[in-house]
């Protein structure tokens, strides 16, 4: 390495004054160590590192070039902090890719954060229904806490691109067979002396014709219950003994596992009610969300999933009641740890 440095007009002394100068520099790079990473409270040798979303930008106050990093959405990760700002109503949860739709319904607006981007519905009465019916937008809420539901009812369509391009064929929804699982979730606020159900139905024409098997979750003031029926005489139900409090928020979560047509029905995160059709819908082709008064709903979610438990984790009933804590807050399976 010497000789790279030598000149022919050098003396000895000079040359040894470099050599000794450049054997002190080799043992001080030597004893330089090797950069580290902190990786789950470690550190480990990393010589080189690489930076996603960041551009190089050269710092006119510093005099150097410096990484400017710019995470994108999706590197936000589900911790206390953003589960607490979704509970707020600040900023929803992402959902993940066991949605189906999910409906935050912050401030009145009705976007769909799910992949199938559907849009909830109320019937066109200015035009001639038909078979299937001929579906608008609901307009704007009044409400800033959700969408406010009244005497008209709501539809969401799986698999459509309602109201761009009307109804036209039945049996295309998302699936709900033996084998399938779903997770169906909402929190609801109930005025006084007012219903309000859910109904997932197989067919999605506006009548109930034979064949057109249905099943829902039904609420009132000390009311829980479920009904079916399969549109040949069929009919059942189940009903919960805890009751139904009005003029605050409810969460209810309908759960469908798979190798099974039984549906666990929870009430504000406590296993309330099972119920199992005659007649099982196999497909979600259509949902309506009926009332007789004015009711206000938020956080609608269905997952491909059955994310809820089954069994309880400590003796008593099945329930994860603990992670929701103040049920007037938003929640939805989402921010399950």
């Amino acid at each position: 390495m010497l000789g790279s440095f030598m000149n022919a007009n050098d003396s000895n002394l000079a040359d040894g004054v470099l050599r000794n100068s450049i054997t002190s520099l080799e043992t001080v790079v030597e004893a330089i160590p090797v950069s580290q990473i902190l990786v789950n409270g470690s550190f480990l040798d990393q010589s080189q590192f690489s930076i996603s979303n960041g551009l190089p930008q050269l710092s006119s106050g510093l005099g150097l070039w410096e990484w400017r990093v710019q995470p994108v959405w999706s590197d936000l990760q589900r911790d206390v902090a953003r589960v607490r700002q979704a509970r707020a109503g600040c900023v929803p949860m992402d959902p993940d890719g066991s949605c189906l739709f999910y409906y935050p319904l912050y401030g009145g607006d009705f976007s769909d954060l799910g992949p199938n981007d559907l849009a909830l519905v109320i019937t066109d009465e200015d035009e001639a229904q038909g078979e299937f019916g001929v579906f608008k937008y609901p307009g704007l809420s009044l409400s800033p806490h959700g969408l406010r539901v009244s005497t008209n009812k709501v539809y969401c369509l799986p698999n459509r691109a309602v109201p761009r391009e009307q109804v036209s064929s039945t049996g295309i929804g998302f699936p709900s067979s033996l084998n399938s699982a779903f997770c169906l979730e909402f929190q609801v606020w109930l005025s006084l002396d007012s219903f309000f159900y859910l109904r997932w139905l197989a067919d999605a024409d506006l009548g109930l014709s034979p064949s057109d098997p249905y099943q829902d979750v039904f609420l009132r003031h000390n009311k829980l219950f479920s009904r079916w029926a399969d549109g040949e005489g069929n009919a059942g139900s189940a009903e919960s003994s805890h009751p139904v409090q009005e003029e605050r928020w409810v969460s209810i979560a309908v759960q469908k596992n798979p190798g099974s047509n039984q549906v666990r029905i929870f009430h504000d995160g406590v296993l309330r009610l099972t119920a199992e059709a005659d007649t099982p819908v196999t497909n979600l082709d259509m949902l309506q969300f009926v009332t007789d008064g004015e009711v206000v709903v938020r956080e609608l979610s269905l997952r491909s999933v059955a994310p809820l438990p089954v069994v309880p984790f400590t003796p008593g009933p099945v329930s994860y009641a603990s992670s929701i804590g103040d049920t007037q807050k938003r929640w939805n399976s989402y921010m399950l740890g």
